[in-house]
């Protein structure tokens, strides 16, 4: 089982790094590092850094769902 930091990230908005999901790949959203920890986004493409000031405020908001290091779901209690 792969880590999602075993992959090179997609690309970086703002300072942040998003990564292909280690598990499903690009069949699902990709996945953004937030204050070292990873989130599964509903977003299939490159933000722009305003969509990505945006995505941060979600994650803050608990919208997004964490996963751990191999991209399993992190149930929020």
């Amino acid at each position: 089982m792969h880590k999602i930091t075993d992959f090179k990230p997609l690309f970086k908005v703002s300072g942040r790094k998003f990564y292909e999901h280690p598990i499903h790949g690009d069949e699902t959203g990709v996945v953004m590092e937030y204050a070292g920890k990873f989130w599964q986004l509903d977003v299939y493409d490159k933000p722009d850094q305003y969509e990505t000031a945006d995505i941060v405020e979600l994650i803050q908001g608990n919208v997004y769902t964490q996963l751990d290091q191999y991209g399993r779901r992190i149930e929020q209690c």
